[in-house]
């Protein structure tokens, strides 16, 4: 499988989908806010699915986005999947940013389209779709 980077400050939502992507046999880490987030992706040496929170403290999900592409291909090679509660609009959705997930969102989409960019990364074919 694929490795999931798995940000975001509430303890529950993040401990329930580590939960779910080591069930699923991937490699999953974890951040808690942003620049947790950051700091581990800056220093990844291969590629992540990250599920990351828009809103965070210390740093939000779009400034982390903002940080990836200015740090270059090989920090922006991430495949990032935005997750929010709040009304972010397609139009304000990140270039790096492959898919934006609604909370509450459904965990079978979410384990699909994880596996989907997994498989990506890995050389598989996969079409990626924004909910």
């Amino acid at each position: 499988m694929g490795n999931v980077l798995v940000v975001d400050d509430d303890a529950d939502i993040r401990d329930l989908l580590v939960s779910v992507f080591d069930a699923e046999g991937h490699r999953v880490a974890s951040a808690g806010d942003g620049a947790q987030a950051l700091e581990f992706l800056t220093r990844a040496h291969e590629a992540w699915v990250v599920l990351l929170d828009i809103l965070m403290p210390r740093m939000s999900g779009l400034e982390v986005c903002a940080h990836l592409v200015d740090e270059g291909p090989a920090a922006a090679c991430h495949r990032v999947v935005l997750m929010t509660a709040s009304q972010l609009g397609e139009t304000e959705r990140p270039a790096l940013a492959r898919a934006l997930l609604r909370k509450p969102f459904d965990l079978d989409a979410v384990v699909e389209l994880v596996g989907r960019l997994a498989r990506e990364l890995t050389g598989g074919a996969a079409e990626i779709w924004v909910k």
